[in-house]
């Protein structure tokens, strides 16, 4: 099997963790868009933590254990053997050096196996869930753990993570993954709904019953087939794209399933209650292209990648950020033949939730406690006039169709004081898109270490890092309190720092993790 290369982000956002965890902080998040290989990462880490010493034990919990646990998968990639806990598995091997299992399954077997809490570092896979947190109590001060999201939003708007976890780590947003050809191009379209008849249910989002007063109408179901045929036409020659429908509720996914099989078009139907074998072929056939459409309810907004997906159809209305992104992530996967991919989003879920590829400040939002909703500060957006994709507000073009956005004027309302506007008046970009580019490139681990400060400032400006980011990645490459004083007295000349500056920087010489 061909052994797994980190992507270069990916290094970084391990190096980050092995940073929290040389400051003492044991409880870490990563936190990376879906599609960033969180899966591959905390495999690596893995496999490094069990090279690191032979008493080290590693456990890692996940909802989706058959894709960590088949022959082929990512841990059999990094060479690494497991044990399962599983309901079925009542002799756990307590001689295994790494675990793999569910969070129930697990919080079951502690009690009558105690040793299954010996363990140096524990994973917790899509750490957002709130089933994680009964075990925070049972884990040793000295386990390290790791909760890996592409949200770091809990489920309880009340209890956020920060309450479980001590530091996040987050060093690529989706944007980053566009640009780097990690991740498909989005092209969005969104239909208008009437918000007013949606009521929230106790858990923050929409009932099911308000939104089927929304999405049950004959009307609706036809917009929702001739949407689906328009973009066929125009992205795929009129032929069906392979498409992931999420639903309102069981009744509802039938009835579309039912509308697409009537026209031609093969779907099937998968929920929470379809029988396990049955949901298997399903998703196979799937897969292996039999049928191009398959509708769903709360099944494969997670855990579920099939990168031949061409369209993704949100046809509900959420308040959940957290489900929005997973959910349109199901098509973000490349593949050959697949230029972008595109969202329908038919419960106007962009206009609350902001654009699946909108940048997302989680360093900011992760630790807060949410009233309301999972809402999230997220760059505007708009409609274009001409193909009706959804493009950031401040596009002058737009980057679907190259059409021109008029230029709003002011009305003498709005105009303060008129003057002649010049050339020179109109301000000029620091970085050009190949420095822009450049730059990006050179963010990289091996990188970093031999550039010179005014690159490092350069890399701080374009990625928006704060000045923490800069300072660590000083601190981190120097030998001596010599050298570190030097490189942050250039900082301070080329930002104009005073001498006081400079005395308030401490030089924190790099420790050896314990874990890698």
């Amino acid at each position: 099997m061909t052994p797994i290369t980190l992507r270069p982000y990916q290094e970084d956002c391990l190096n980050s963790i092995r940073v929290h965890f040389q400051a003492l902080a044991r409880r870490v998040i990563l936190c990376a868009p879906t599609g960033a290989g969180k899966t591959v990462m905390f495999s690596s880490l893995t496999q490094q933590t069990l090279a690191k010493r032979i008493e080290n034990k590693v456990l890692i919990l996940t909802n989706r254990i058959e894709l960590l646990t088949q022959a082929g998968g990512t841990l059999a990639a990094f060479g690494i053997r497991f044990e399962q806990i599983t309901a079925d598995n009542k002799r756990i091997n307590p001689r295994a050096r790494c675990y793999v299992g569910m969070i129930e399954t697990y919080f079951k077997r502690i009690d009558k196996m105690p040793w299954l809490l010996d363990m140096t570092l524990v994973i917790i896979d899509e750490c957002h869930y709130g089933n994680f947190a009964k075990l925070f109590a049972r884990f040793k001060p000295s386990t390290f753990v790791i909760g890996a999201t592409a949200t770091p939003l809990s489920a309880s708007k009340s209890d956020p993570l920060s309450n479980y976890y001590q530091a996040l780590v987050n060093q690529v947003q989706i944007a980053d993954l566009i640009a780097a050809g990690y991740l498909s191009t989005p092209i969005t379209y969104g239909a208008k709904i009437d918000r007013s008849k949606l009521q929230r249910d106790k858990t923050g989002d929409y009932s099911d019953e308000s939104q089927m007063s929304v999405f049950g109408g004959r009307q609706v179901y036809t917009g929702l087939l001739q949407r689906y045929q328009e973009a066929c036409a125009k992205y795929n020659d009129g032929h069906p794209m392979k498409t992931i429908i999420f639903n309102v509720n069981v009744a509802h996914s039938l009835e579309v399933t039912q509308m697409f099989n009537d026209a031609g078009i093969g779907a099937r139907h998968v929920d929470g209650t379809t029988d396990s074998h049955k949901r298997d072929r399903i998703l196979k056939g799937y897969k292996q292209g039999e049928y191009p459409v398959i509708c769903n309810v709360g099944i494969l907004n997670a855990g579920f990648d099939d990168p031949t997906t061409r369209c993704i159809i949100m046809n509900r209305a959420t308040t959940s950020v957290s489900l929005w992104l997973q959910s349109c992530g199901r098509g973000s996967r490349v593949a050959p033949g697949k230029p972008n991919f595109i969202i329908l989003d038919m419960g106007d879920n962009w206009t609350e939730l902001g654009l699946w590829e909108a940048e997302r400040d989680w360093g900011s939002i992760w630790n807060q406690t949410r009233k309301k909703s999972d809402k999230v500060d997220v760059a505007p957006a708009k409609v274009c006039d001409a193909c009706d994709a959804i493009v950031p507000l401040s596009s002058r073009q737009c980057p679907k169709c190259g059409y021109e956005f008029p230029q709003k004027e002011k009305t003498y309302a709005e105009a303060e004081e008129f003057v002649e506007v010049t050339p020179d008046m109109v301000p000029q970009p620091k970085f050009s898109p190949e420095r822009v580019k450049e730059l990006i490139r050179l963010n990289r681990p091996d990188t970093i270490p031999s550039l010179p400060v005014e690159t490092l400032l350069e890399i701080q400006e374009v990625k928006g890092y704060k000045a923490g980011w800069l300072l660590y990645k000083i601190n981190d490459r120097c030998q001596s309190e010599e050298e570190f004083l030097e490189q942050i007295q250039q900082v301070a000349q080329l930002k104009g720092y005073k001498r006081g500056w400079v005395m308030r920087q401490q030089w924190n010489p790099p420790v050896n993790a314990q874990l890698v």
